[in-house]
């Protein structure tokens, strides 16, 4: 275990996707408030909406500045495995959002932000290790 987390934090990857989901978090928190300041809908139908944007952001930069080498998968089949993982990152977000929100009642951004800090790790290795396996 400790190698492992040896491993991850010497991993300059790490980092540049860091930079890479501290933008496509941007874009989700962002849209999220706009949405829910302009659209009367369930804050998980929001959160939803704005997540697919925010992913399709994570995408196109992660494809062009942090998993640039080589890749063992077509563009199409990184863009298919990017929503597949996802769609297992959106229910780790949801459930912590819903938590968050509902249970621990902590105000909607605080909860927004906890649910996308939690998701991170998913997302970063499954990128790493599955979308964006190299060749």
């Amino acid at each position: 275990m400790k190698k492992f987390i040896f491993q991850l934090l010497t991993d300059p990857k790490l980092y540049q996707y860091i930079l890479v989901g501290g933008i496509s978090a941007l874009v989700d928190i962002s849209l999220f408030l706009i949405l829910r300041e302009t659209i009367a809908l369930h804050y998980l139908i929001l959160a939803t909406g704005s997540f697919v944007v925010a992913t399709l952001v994570n995408f196109l930069l992660c494809n062009h500045f942090v998993f640039k080498q080589q890749q063992a998968r077509s563009q199409e089949a990184r863009f298919a495995l990017t929503y597949l993982v996802s769609g297992v990152g959106l229910c780790i977000h949801h459930t912590c959002l819903f938590i968050a929100f509902e249970l621990l009642a902590l105000p909607m951004v605080l909860s927004k932000l906890f649910a996308m800090g939690v998701a991170f790790g998913w997302n970063f290795l499954s990128r790493k290790h599955f979308v964006f396996k190299t060749a």
